[in-house]
């Protein structure tokens, strides 16, 4: 059955709806649980100032392993695989709501340390891993916030739906 554009973006103006089908692995409850606009609206300001500084590096703990990755000889010396490892509870505090259940289903979520779990070996040097651990991280809450936050209708949008 197809489908028409404007029954289309009626089925995204219900807040409830399309944050339902863009994450249907955690949909809410009930609509009760459903995100409000306000929510929506704090999530978009939050990302728009999210960066790769947001997150401090004292929020983790951070441990080095030997790795597989690039140096030959050297992997076998030297401890420079990064492992970063934040608590659950920590991160959530510096997360928008929106973003704390799809970041808990993320494949970087382990539930036997209700942990996220990131870790890089890409270069010889730990403190290029480190950093790479906490881009990884940053890529991940951006990748989460443009899947599940809804971005902003425009006047014009909206009004092109409530003609049709």
């Amino acid at each position: 059955m197809l489908r028409s554009f404007g029954d289309d973006m009626l089925r995204r103006a219900s807040t409830f709806a399309y944050v339902a089908q863009r994450y249907p692995k955690r949909a809410f409850a009930s609509a009760s649980s459903a995100p409000t606009e306000d929510d929506i609206q704090a999530a978009r300001e939050w990302l728009r100032n999210f960066n790769a500084g947001s997150i401090p590096h004292s929020i983790g703990d951070v441990s080095f392993s030997r790795s597989s990755g690039p140096g030959g000889q050297n992997v076998n010396k030297v401890n420079s695989k990064a492992t970063l490892q934040i608590p659950f509870s920590k991160l959530a505090k510096i997360l928008p709501s929106l973003l704390v259940e799809p970041l808990r289903a993320s494949r970087f979520y382990k539930t036997n340390s209700d942990a996220i779990l990131i870790q890089s070996d890409d270069s010889r040097k730990q403190a290029d891993n480190v950093n790479d651990a906490f881009k990884k991280l940053n890529a991940l809450i951006n990748d989460i916030g443009d899947r599940i936050v809804p971005g902003e209708t425009s006047s014009a949008q909206r009004a092109r739906v409530q003609k049709l």
